[in-house]
């Protein structure tokens, strides 16, 4: 079907791929250009996905994943806390993640941080913060 003797079905399949390629790319820029604006303007109520490594782990590093929640926004610092428990599974938080937008944040398991607010793109750059997304405030 796809052989040199049907250039018809060859070019449609090159159309497919080619769309399906564009349509990734399009998906991938919007989602960390979202992902960009919500750490330029951050707000109370957002909700950070946060890479942290394991200190002890020096020889296999270990990374666990969380949810943070912006609490108040300052001129020179964002302060959030942990709305999550701390997991290896990047999936189950993500899950947790849009959970929390949809329904807002369930529990609250953690002490306060303070990130400082030039550096929050420097930290997505980094992969500490993985996603922001805006949640309830």
């Amino acid at each position: 079907m796809f052989g040199a003797q049907n250039p018809v079905a060859q070019k449609l399949a090159i159309l497919a791929l080619a769309l399906a390629l564009v349509g990734t790319a399009a998906f991938r820029l919007t989602f960390g250009n979202r992902t960009q604006a919500y750490l330029d303007n951050p707000k109370a109520g957002d909700i950070y996905m946060v890479r942290l490594d394991d200190p002890t782990a020096a020889r296999h590093r270990t990374s666990f994943y969380t949810l943070v929640q912006v609490d108040s926004v300052q001129a020179d610092r964002v302060i959030a806390h942990a709305v999550q428990e701390r997991s290896t599974s990047k999936r189950r938080i993500y899950r947790a993640l849009a959970k929390a937008v949809v329904d807002g944040v369930p529990l609250q398991v953690g002490e306060s941080i303070a990130y400082p607010r030039a550096s929050l793109l420097a930290l997505h750059t980094k992969g500490v913060i993985l996603v922001a997304k805006r949640g309830r405030s």
